[in-house]
């Protein structure tokens, strides 16, 4: 190759949007993530766990368990737990009461201080997002909507016995709002993009979540830069033990 064919896939290749891997997010949800990867992500509600006894509990595990092992070899799903810490003006919104004037404003205004002394002890501002990513491998994108749609379906099916766990497809701009959330994590601006406008601007939602940049040249941790820069880390479990506790992540 020439040498401005060199620099032009040197250029392309350093860029954060590079780094993100997949090529696309259709507006249905169905994700491309290049050559016969496609996935689909589910987002998981909440189930009564911890007030469950044991015997429910672990009823409970062997039907999660059952339903991660029902994916074959060509299939794989992805568990993801986000945290997402709420600004207390977001939490005063959603929380605090609005005084009437009907002579029960007392008992509102108490209750609200009660939300603020929470809020100042950093109790309570915290939500937990819990998805699925379903990936399968297909010749073509219309192959892989008709196996991700399936494999959606039984599994949004099968976890309803699963302590009635309600489970829904996210849609495109779902998909892209949560990449951008976990690329842009200071960021407290409010979340656009419109499918609409990627086309006559000749960008990709790529263009829309990336970082301003990223920086791996510590190999111990990652830099995103953004209007703040955020700092992270990758763990992972190297050797699984014979038997671990379900409070392993909480603890």
């Amino acid at each position: 190759r020439s040498r401005r064919q060199e620099e032009i896939s040197r250029r392309v290749r350093n860029t954060t949007q590079a780094a993100i891997h997949y090529e696309g997010i259709s507006e249905s949800g169905l994700g491309w993530l290049g050559g016969n990867r496609y996935s689909i992500t589910l987002k998981l509600g909440d189930i009564a766990y911890q007030i469950a006894s044991d015997d429910v509990q672990t009823g409970l595990l062997e039907k999660y368990a059952t339903w991660l092992n029902s994916f074959d070899s060509s299939q794989t799903v992805q568990i993801s737990v986000v945290n997402r810490v709420l600004s207390q003006s977001d939490v005063r919104l959603q929380s605090e009461l609005p005084l009437r004037g009907d002579g029960l404003d007392q008992y509102r205004a108490e209750f609200n201080r009660i939300i603020d002394n929470r809020l100042s002890r950093g109790r309570n501002n915290t939500v937990t997002d819990k998805f699925a990513t379903i990936t399968v491998e297909s010749e073509d994108f219309e192959e892989a909507r008709t196996k991700l749609m399936r494999l959606a379906a039984e599994s949004i099916a099968y976890l309803r016995g699963v302590g009635g766990c309600k489970a829904e497809i996210v849609s495109g701009y779902g998909r892209v709002e949560l990449l951008h959330s976990l690329l842009h994590p200071a960021t407290e601006s409010q979340f656009a993009f419109d499918y609409d406008e990627l086309g006559d601007l000749g960008m990709s939602s790529k263009d829309v979540v990336a970082p301003w940049s990223l920086d791996f040249t510590d190999k111990s941790m990652f830099v995103m830069g953004n209007e703040t820069d955020t700092y992270g880390q990758v763990l992972f479990l190297d050797r699984l033990p014979a038997w671990l506790s379900d409070q392993v992540v909480r603890s």
